[in-house]
C-alpha cells in the first residue's frame, strides 16, 4: 500500500508522491550486500538523512493541509519508505512498487487540469552523460544489470510534462555526479514512463535539484538534507509574499520564490557563500501554492547611524499585535518577527544622539534597517 493520505474529488487539488531510500539492502553495510560488477556501486551505501528528509516533507504536506494552507486543497498522498522510518505504513521503495505509485499518482493528476502535481525524491543519484538516475532500494540486486533497481528520472520528468495537470513541482534530493564506469557502460534501466514527441512542457513547472550538474546533494549525518531543510523554510514563509491591495492579510507561498530563493537559503544552512553548494532550478510561469495560516518569521537586522550610538540606544520595534525591545548593546539588532508593518525606533537617555523612527514593512526572507540619530 503507497496511497497512504487519499480524499480525492473531481474538483482541483493537491497530489502528491514522496519517496524516501536509505536502505540499500544490496549495497555497501546493507543486510544482503553484494559485490557489485562495477567498482562505483561498492562505494555506494546506506543513507541517514532521506528518511529524515522524507519523513520532514511528509509531516509538512500533513500540517498544511490541516491548516487549510493548500490553495488547491489536498487530494491524495502516494508514499514509498524504509519502513523503520516511514512516519505511515506504506510499501517499500524498490522499482517495482515505484512504477505502481506512480501511475496511480499520475492517473489522479490527470483528473483535472488545476490539479497540482508534486513528486519528492531522497536518495542515491548518479548522472550519465545529460541524465539523472535515481537509485531505488533494490539497486545493485542483479550485480551484473544493477540499473533495474532505478530509474531515469530526468525521462520520467520530462514524460510527465504530458500530464493534464497544469501545476507541477518535482524536488530530486539526489546526488548528480557523474561515475566514469557509467561513461565507458552502455545500460539501459527501463522506462517508467513514454515521452510522447508531440506533447509540450506544462504551463506551471518548477523543478529542483539539490544539486548542480556533476556535483553532490549534502546533509548531516541522521538529520534532514540541507536541501530539504531548504524546501520547508521556504514553504513555510522564506518564499512567502504579500501585496495588501490584492492579497489582503494572505501571505502566499510562490514557486518563483522558491526557485529564485533557494540558493541563498543553502548558503546559510551550510555557512558558505552563494553558489558554493548550488541547486539547479528549471521554471515556467510562477504560482501561488500556499495561503500561510499566519504571517511568516523573519529575520529583522536593526543598526544605527553613527555605529556608535548602538551601545546607547534603547531600541523598539512594534506594531499593534506584537512589541520587541531591546537595551543598549554594541552590536547590531538582529531579532526575529512576524511579517508586518512595524514602527522601528531608538531613543536615548541623553542628548549625544536624536530620537528617530521609522515606519517599515518587514517581510521574508529577511529585513535590515538604518536609523539615522
Amino acid at each position: 500500500m503507497s496511497l497512504v493520505f487519499n480524499n480525492i474529488q473531481n474538483s482541483p487539488q493537491t497530489h502528491v508522491f514522496i519517496v524516501g531510500v536509505g536502505k540499500y539492502d544490496c549495497l555497501k553495510d546493507g543486510i544482503n550486500a553484494i559485490e557489485q560488477q562495477f567498482g562505483f556501486l561498492n562505494q555506494l551505501g546506506q543513507l541517514s538523512s532521506p528518511g529524515k528528509s522524507a519523513a520532514a516533507f511528509y509531516g509538512a504536506v500533513i500540517e498544511f493541509h490541516e491548516k487549510n494552507c493548500w490553495l488547491a486543497p489536498l487530494g491524495s498522498i502516494e508514499l514509498l519508505m524504509d519502513e523503520d522510518s516511514a512516519p505511515s505504513a506504506c510499501d517499500v521503495p524498490k522499482r517495482d512498487n515505484f512504477e505502481k505509485a506512480y501511475w496511480e499518482w499520475r492517473e489522479r493528476c490527470e483528473l483535472n487540469a488545476g490539479n497540482v502535481a508534486i513528486f519528492y525524491f531522497s536518495g542515491h543519484g548518479f548522472t550519465k552523460i545529460d541524465k539523472q538516475y535515481l537509485a531505488l532500494g533494490d539497486f545493485g540486486e542483479n550485480p551484473r544489470n544493477p540499473w533495474k533497481g532505478c530509474v531515469s528520472i530526468t525521462d520520467t520528468r520530462t514524460a510527465f510534462h504530458g500530464c493534464k495537470a497544469s501545476k507541477q513541482i518535482f524536488l530530486i534530493d539526489a546526488c548528480r555526479n557523474v561515475p566514469p564506469e557509467t561513461l565507458l557502460n552502455s545500460f539501459d534501466c527501463g522506462s517508467v514512463d513514454t515521452i510522447s514527441h508531440m506533447q509540450t512542457t506544462c504551463k506551471h513547472d518548477l523543478t529542483l535539484y539539490a544539486a548542480a550538474p556533476n556535483e553532490s546533494a549534502f546533509g548531516r549525518k541522521g538529520e534532514v538534507s540541507y536541501f530539504t531543510t531548504a524546501i520547508l523554510n521556504g514553504l513555510t514563509g522564506l518564499a512567502a509574499s504579500n501585496d495588501a491591495e490584492v492579497d489582503g492579510d494572505q501571505w502566499l507561498v510562490n514557486t518563483g520564490n522558491l526557485s529564485t530563493g533557494i540558493n541563498k537559503w543553502m548558503a546559510k544552512l551550510t555557512n558558505t557563500e552563494v553558489g558554493k553548494s548550488r541547486c539547479d532550478s528549471r521554471i515556467n510561469i510562477p504560482f501561488d501554492m500556499l495561503a500561510l495560516a499566519e504571517p511568516p518569521l523573519v529575520d529583522l537586522l536593526v543598526d544605527c547611524d553613527p555605529a556608535p550610538a548602538l551601545a546607547h540606544a534603547e531600541l523598539e520595534c512594534s506594531n499593534e499585535y506584537d512589541r520587541h525591545t531591546r537595551d543598549p548593546k554594541e552590536e547590531p539588532w538582529a531579532v526575529i518577527v512576524k511579517a508586518g508593518l512595524y514602527r522601528i525606533s531608538a531613543s536615548f537617555p541623553g542628548e549625544q544622539y536624536k530620537p528617530a523612527f521609522l515606519i517599515r514593512s518587514v517581510r521574508p526572507p529577511n529585513s535590515s534597517f538604518k536609523l539615522t540619530v
